[in-house]
């Protein structure tokens, strides 16, 4: 991951969602908090894993969004939480050649408002670069 960041946090930093301990977290209070990852090039992403921190107590709504650049998203994947535990839970995702992707929390129900995640992995095929369609190539008769 070449760089991580967030709408707002808590404190609780969002470098702390990629730092593969369970034990840390990205925290955040508000309307509509987001995360956002920049991958080190382009890449395939093909699946999205995350441990959201007291994910046994609430439900929360979220999408996935992919953005070539940073600043420009389309939602690749819309949906829920379990609410069953906070270890990670894998939501596949349309197959979408990115850069950037964020998570944007669109609603949460429990008593707690702090959102937060403890583990965000992506999967998918690492610095993907599409292929340019060949040019066509053109004969030419050369002097008789």
């Amino acid at each position: 991951m070449a760089n991580v960041d967030a709408k707002s946090d808590n404190g609780n930093l969002a470098r702390n969602a990629t730092d593969a301990d369970s034990d840390t977290y990205w925290g955040a209070n508000g309307r509509m908090p987001w995360i956002r990852c920049e991958l080190e090039g382009a890449s395939i992403l093909r699946e999205v894993q995350i441990a959201w921190t007291k994910g046994n107590d609430k439900r929360m709504r979220f999408q996935v969004q992919a953005s070539p650049n940073g600043s420009t998203w389309t939602t690749i994947f819309d949906g829920r939480t379990s609410g069953e535990g906070a270890n990670v839970e894998s939501h596949n995702v349309t197959d979408t050649t990115t850069r950037w992707v964020r998570i944007l929390v669109t609603g949460a129900v429990s008593n707690d408002s702090v959102i937060g995640i403890s583990d965000l992995r992506f999967i998918g095929v690492p610095n993907a670069v599409e292929l340019a369609a060949p040019e066509a190539v053109t004969a030419t008769k050369t002097g008789s």
